[in-house]
């Protein structure tokens, strides 16, 4: 893996290298890493979107190998890029944010002329491009660019030799082959991210005011009775099977709200006796349900239990890790800030605060982590996956007795995730129970023809 800029630089300058860009974050000497690949210049622009996507003031340069044509008539270039989210918001006179911002602009400005000079100890660029959109940097801009910088090979520097040499690169990179049946589910399941352990679930009802009905807590003498049931179960379950579900049971939910069967529920209370729970009246033999990715729960008497729930052949995930962390940011200057992480279901994802976890907060960040590389150094790991974008993320985990918990905890729900991923394929590859996930992946297959 690689690990460090000046490490990708050098992959990038090399011919035939597995990297044809590489973006860094703002210091000359260090030249920290931020992410890189080999799929040219829409690959890059897909990076910084990611990482604008999780920072507010993401600043990030980098190189692009730029190649014309195969064989003899072969040309390569290479092209300074600049990438630094700017947008109107910081020009308002009365936000001291905005002030801020434009302080920092200007300090990251003069850092262009050096941060060139240090990626031309690699790899002589002839071209600069620089973007305050993630949107203006195509593939038409670096060509005009370039054909500017280089008139003597305007002739082959086109749309039509770049594809064409593209093409040839990444045959030689042999990248691992996936199939189309892992490759839809990996697309669903990376946009399947569950709130953290310290989320509390809403009643299931809660967050759709049309559904308030179902939801709300029964009057006294009312039996708990959900509105809307599926119409059919595939599975029947006797009054023997039902009160088989113990805590930790994996199930298959029926979302009253949705009118859709979530593979993703677990049973997380069983009634030994009647009681009041949650202010409603219930019998003994009841059972509590979260679901939805965490976000929901409902209860079911003994009754009910065949109509909601179905046993699940999921695999169980591994135990849950969360707490604090240093992530690598690079805004003007690259830094290191603390924050809340919580490591669930094959996902790592992340907040300023674990206040903000609690409250449901959308995350900074959100990794899956099917495909994971992973690389520890001291205290300091980095990871990139098959979802990140080609981003390299760096988390110092500040003793090592905490590095190898987390390094533990990453491996096995990478693990994990390569076992979810072949249960809904092969769910999905038998027709499915009809469950959201895979009517989603089916949607996905269907949308990719099979290959002739």
């Amino acid at each position: 893996m690689i690990t460090n800029g000046k490490e990708g630089l050098k992959i990038v300058a090399e011919t035939g290298g597995s990297w044809n860009w590489v973006l860094l974050g703002p210091n000359p000497e260090a030249l920290p890493l931020a992410g890189g690949g080999a799929g040219g210049v829409d690959d890059m622009r897909e990076c910084i979107r990611k990482t604008e996507d999780e920072c507010d003031q993401a600043n990030l340069y980098g190189v692009l190998r730029m190649e014309f044509g195969t064989g003899k008539i072969a040309k390569r270039k290479f092209v300074f890029v600049r990438a630094s989210k700017l947008d109107d918001t910081w020009k308002a006179p009365e936000r001291k944010a905005g002030r801020a911002t434009l302080v920092g602009h200007g300090h990251a400005g003069a850092l262009v002329g050096v941060m060139e000079e240090a990626i031309n100890e690699f790899c002589h660029t002839i071209a600069r491009v620089e973007v305050h959109s993630v949107d203006e940097l195509t593939l038409e801009l670096v060509l005009d660019k370039l054909s500017k910088a280089s008139q003597a090979d305007s002739d082959i520097i086109t749309m039509a030799k770049y594809q064409e040499a593209l093409t040839e690169f990444q045959k030689t990179v042999q990248p691992v082959a996936f199939t189309r049946e892992v490759r839809a589910v990996e697309a669903v399941l990376a946009n399947r991210a569950p709130k953290p352990e310290v989320y509390e679930a809403k009643e299931e009802g809660a967050e759709h005011e049309e559904k308030a009905a179902e939801a709300a807590a029964p009057t006294e003498g009312e039996e708990l009775r959900p509105l809307s049931a599926p119409e059919t179960a595939s599975i029947i379950l006797s009054d023997d099977q039902a009160s088989n579900y113990k805590e930790g049971s994996l199930v298959i939910c029926f979302s009253s709200s949705t009118q859709q069967w979530l593979d993703d529920g677990v049973v997380i209370k069983v009634l030994p006796e009647d009681g009041v729970h949650d202010q409603m009246q219930l019998t003994a033999g009841s059972i509590k349900v979260c679901y939805n990715n965490r976000k929901t729960f409902k209860w079911l008497l003994p009754e009910q239990i065949e109509q909601f729930v179905k046993p699940s052949g999921r695999p169980r995930p591994p135990q849950s890790l969360y707490g604090d962390l240093f992530k690598e940011t690079h805004n003007w200057i690259t830094s290191w800030h603390v924050r809340y992480f919580d490591l669930s279901k094959g996902y790592l994802q992340w907040w300023p605060s674990k206040e903000e976890a609690k409250q449901g907060c959308k995350p900074n960040g959100s990794l899956y982590l099917s495909g994971m590389e992973m690389n520890l150094e001291g205290t300091v790991f980095r990871i990139r996956t098959r979802t990140s974008q080609g981003i390299v993320y760096a988390f110092d985990a500040t003793t090592a007795e905490s590095a190898d918990a987390w390094k533990a905890g990453l491996v096995a729900h990478e693990e994990y995730c390569r076992a979810l991923a072949k249960y809904f394929a092969e769910k999905s590859g038998s027709g499915g129970e009809g469950d959201a996930v895979t009517e989603q992946i089916n949607k996905k297959l269907d949308a990719e023809p099979e290959a002739a």
